[in-house]
Order: C-alpha cells, then sequence, then structure tokens
C-alpha cells in the first residue's frame, strides 16, 4: 500500500515540474523498467527541465527514495554556484569582450597609422615629381633648338648629347619618383578600395604635429587613449578577479542545502529534515593566489614600464622635432639669399644667354632644384613626426 502511494505522490511530483513528462510516460517506464529506473529517470528529468529553464550557476535536484523497509523520503537538493557570483562571472565576461574588442581596435589603429604614413610619402613625391616636370618643361625649348642648330651645324653634336643627358638624368628621376607613388597607390587602394580617391584624400589625411609641448600632459593623453595600455588595465583587473574567485575557493564554502521529508515505516513517524554540505579551509591556502598575485605584479611592471617608454619617445620626438625645425630655419636662413640672387640673375640673363651656355644655366637651375627638393624632403619628414606623435599619443 505504501509503495502504490509513494509511487502515485512521485508521479503527481513530476507530471507538475516536468512539462515534457507525461504521466502516461512515467507509468509506461514503471511498467518497462522497475523502481530503480524510474527514481533515476525522474531525476534526470527533473534537472534537464530546471537547467533548461534557469540559466546560472544554481540548480536542483529531485531526490526520492524508497529502502527495504518501506521507509520513504522526497528531497530537493539546492546545489550552489562552488566558484564565482553572478555579478563576477558578468564581470569577468564583460572584461574579456573588452580586452578583444581592444586587440581589435589596436589592430585597426595600426592599419590607419599606416595609411597616414603611406600618404605622407604620397604627397613628398607628389610635390618632387611637380618640380622635375616643371624643369623637363623647361628644358624642352633648348632640346629642340639644338636639334636646329645641329642640322645647320651651328652647334656640336657632343654638346647636344650632354643636353639631352642631363635631360634623361631627370627623366630617369621622374621615373623613379612615378614607380614609387604607384606602389603606394596601390598599397592605399588594398586598404581603402578600389574606388578611393588618393589625391582626394591626400589632401586631407594629415596630422597636425601637437601645439601643447607639455610632456606631462602628453604622457596622461598617451595613457588614456592607448590600447596597448589599457590592455594592460583589463588584464590587472582580470587577475584581481582571479585571485579573489581564488581566495573563495580556498577557503569555507557552501556546496548545497538539501531540505527533505521522511515517513519512518516502522513506528508511523513522519517529519522534515535538512542537510549541508560545507568545504572547510582545514588551513589550506589555495596555491592559484599566488600565481595571480605573480601575474598582478608582472602586469604592474609591464604598465608603469610602458608609461616610461611613452614618456621617453615622446621626449625624443620634442628632440627631433625641434632640431628638425631649427635645421629648417637655418637653412632657409642661409639659402633665401643665394637662391632669390641666382633666380634674379638668371631672369636677366635668359634673354641674351646663348645655346652654349644652357648648359651652364642648367647646372644653376639643378642646384636650385636640389634646394627645393630637400625642403620637401625636411616638409614630409616633420609629417611623419607628426605621425609618430599620433602613434604615441593612440590617436589625434
Amino acid at each position: 500500500m505504501r509503495r502504490i502511494v509513494f509511487y502515485s505522490a512521485v508521479i503527481a511530483a513530476a507530471a507538475t515540474l516536468v512539462s515534457a513528462a507525461s504521466e502516461d510516460e512515467i507509468r509506461e517506464a514503471v511498467q518497462q523498467q522497475g523502481e530503480p529506473a524510474l527514481l533515476e529517470h525522474l531525476t534526470a528529468l527533473e534537472r534537464a527541465a530546471f537547467e533548461a529553464k534557469n540559466e546560472s550557476d544554481f540548480s536542483m535536484e529531485l531526490r526520492p527514495s524508497l529502502n527495504d523497509d518501506d521507509d520513504v523520503s522526497v528531497a530537493l537538493r539546492i546545489n550552489l554556484p562552488s566558484r564565482w557570483s553572478n555579478k563576477r562571472l558578468q564581470t569577468q565576461l564583460a572584461l574579456v569582450s573588452t580586452a578583444e574588442q581592444l586587440r581589435i581596435a589596436q589592430l585597426e589603429w595600426e592599419e590607419i597609422i599606416v595609411v597616414y604614413r603611406e600618404f605622407c610619402t604620397y604627397r613628398m613625391l607628389d610635390k618632387k615629381s611637380v618640380l622635375l616636370e616643371q624643369e623637363l618643361d623647361f628644358m624642352k625649348p633648348y632640346l629642340e633648338l639644338a636639334d636646329e642648330r645641329v642640322e645647320r651645324r651651328q652647334f656640336l653634336v657632343s654638346d647636344r648629347m650632354r643636353l639631352y643627358s642631363d635631360y634623361l638624368a631627370l627623366l630617369n628621376d621622374l621615373g623613379k619618383l612615378q614607380n614609387e607613388r604607384v606602389e603606394i597607390e596601390k598599397t592605399l587602394k588594398i586598404v581603402l578600395g578600389p574606388d578611393a580617391e588618393i589625391e582626394t584624400l591626400a589632401e586631407h589625411a594629415v596630422i597636425p604635429i601637437p601645439t601643447e609641448m607639455e610632456l606631462d600632459a602628453l604622457v596622461k593623453t598617451a595613457t588614456k587613449q592607448r590600447v596597448d595600455y589599457q590592455l594592460l588595465e583589463v588584464e590587472i583587473e582580470q587577475m584581481k578577479l582571479a585571485e579573489e574567485a581564488a581566495r573563495r575557493e580556498g577557503g569555507f564554502q557552501l556546496k548545497y542545502i538539501q531540505p527533505s521529508y521522511r515517513v519512518d515505516s516502522g513506528n508511523g513517524r513522519e517529519g522534515w529534515e535538512i542537510s549541508t554540505a560545507l568545504v572547510l579551509p582545514w588551513g589550506r591556502k589555495n596555491p592559484d593566489i599566488a600565481l595571480y598575485r605573480q601575474y598582478q605584479a608582472v602586469s604592474l611592471a609591464s604598465q608603469s614600464l610602458q608609461r616610461q617608454m611613452i614618456e621617453d619617445r615622446l621626449r625624443v620626438l620634442f628632440d627631433i622635432v625641434a632640431e628638425y625645425r631649427a635645421l629648417s630655419a637655418e637653412q632657409t636662413e642661409r639659402t633665401t639669399p643665394v637662391l632669390d640672387q641666382l633666380n634674379a640673375d638668371i631672369v636677366e640673363e635668359m634673354e641674351k644667354i646663348t645655346l652654349d651656355q644652357v648648359r651652364n644655366l642648367l647646372s644653376i637651375r639643378k642646384q636650385i632644384l636640389d634646394a627645393s627638393l630637400q625642403v620637401i624632403e625636411k616638409d614630409g619628414r616633420l609629417e611623419s613626426l607628426a605621425v609618430d606623435f599620433a602613434q604615441e599619443l593612440g590617436g589625434w
């Protein structure tokens, strides 16, 4: 009789808790598998249904039992989280997500820096090409005049050869610049897309050198903006959370609580019971604590070293920018009077210069061209230093 009552109670409880299993299915399982299989079946179904509905570290188990003396008990075991609280788990997952986003941002930032460097070189090559083309245009009429004079036997072939040699040298220099520019255009279009208007973008892809030259302020900005520095911050937070979890694991821990109801067939007594499972520290310390603290120390040391490296590199950039500007100002001061005088003399002598004197004129213009190319080189280097600043600061 007690067994029938027991089966009915278990069937009713299981049918209520486990909607996926109908009463007919449970009765069929009783007939086919017997009592032990029934109890295992009910427990597995109840636990699976609960875990499917409740995505958390908590879980519940229905634990009915019947011994040979017809003693009956039904218990509900509540398993508690063993390692992470929900809040701590959410924080840890958020840190992992942040770290991945920072790594993606770092790759994107590195690619942006590469693009801006390429634009610096592109503009420099473009300016140089313009100067060389202007010089070639200047020489063309004299080459045509030399051809006419050679036909009339008024000009030596050897002198014409020297003019053509100078012209060819300029063509070779221009060809090298154009090849370099094509390679840069290819690199830029691979990143920006085949339809990118490189010339238009080159006008706007310019980074200014910071006007505020206070080192401490820029270092502070860099530590806020640099992705690699932020990744170290995330690593430190992750190790702190891991240490907290390790400390919790190494101490007192409550694993589960199990209230139950028991019926004693011998004396007819009935009543509630409760049991728990405890993990005691016994004076032991989780060895992972020392490991996580060591990782924290390494991350903190890396962070300190990174900050010092940022400061040192920014200081070097300051010095280089100041040196370039000083050299540029000095060169401008020295060469401007000379260039002005040469240009004035060239204008004055152009009308009365003879073809025999053209090569001397071209030699003078070559020196003027070299001076202009050096100015472009210095401007391009300053633009590149501005990109170096942006890279150190993590933005602009």
